[in-house]
This record gives C-alpha cells, structure tokens and sequence, in this order.
C-alpha cells in the first residue's frame, strides 16, 4: 500500500505517510477506507505527501476524489486537514484538489497544504505559522 495510517483516538488525529506513485485507485481507497468511518470524521488530519515521486491524478480524478471525500465527510465537522507537500507538482494538485474541496459549504473542517511538517504541525494545534 502507498500509504501507511495511523489514528490516534487520544489526540483525535489522522496522520498518513505516502509514498511512491499515487493514482485515482489509492486515493479512493484511503478516502473511504479511513474517512468511511464515522468514528474519525471529526478528527484533525495530517497528510505527509513528501515522500511521494509522482502523481498520475489529472483534473477529472482530482474533481472526482473532491466529490467522493465529500461525500463520506462528517457533515459539520470542525475539524483541520494539512497536506503537505514538497515536491512542487505534489504541492500544486493537492492545492487543486483543496480548492475543489473547500467548494462545499455543508462542511466546516478547515484545508491548508503546506511544505513544512513543522509549520503544518503548528497549524493543526491552531498555533500561528
């Protein structure tokens, strides 16, 4: 799997570290396979894309990932999501994919893609970056 999870229920935390080439498949599968649980939906997520080479997610999946995130996200939630991303054309999809994201206004968690860890740690424990 390009991506390992780890919840932390005592921090109310999602943090994932993925890897390698990511494509449509992966992404549906971690959308679904950790936010398709209504035990974490009001948790923080903080999502580690540095380690990633390559990203096969044209416009259309992007659009299609936003949707399907939508629709298993937790309606109300405040709650935070941080991607971070260092590698520019990682840093720029998932700026898209954010964008898309945010479209929906039934939910409240709050989206920023960073490319420092640090800075995307502060950001999660609302401290100022």
């Amino acid at each position: 799997m390009p991506f390992q999870v780890n919840v932390d229920h005592e921090q109310r935390l999602v943090s994932s570290v993925w890897e390698g080439e990511i494509d449509e498949r992966v992404c549906i599968d971690y959308i679904e396979g950790v936010w398709g649980d209504p035990a974490v939906g009001e948790y923080d997520e903080l999502v580690d894309f540095r380690p990633v080479t390559h990203m096969n997610l044209p416009t259309e999946a992007i659009q299609r990932l936003a949707c399907r995130s939508r629709s298993v996200a937790t309606v109300g939630a405040k709650a935070r999501s941080v991607l971070v991303a260092s590698e520019a054309m990682v840093y720029g999809l998932s700026r898209m994919y954010v964008s898309l994201r945010d479209m929906d206004d039934t939910h409240q968690r709050e989206w920023q893609v960073l490319d420092d860890m640090d800075a995307a740690r502060r950001w999660l424990r609302r401290e100022e970056i």
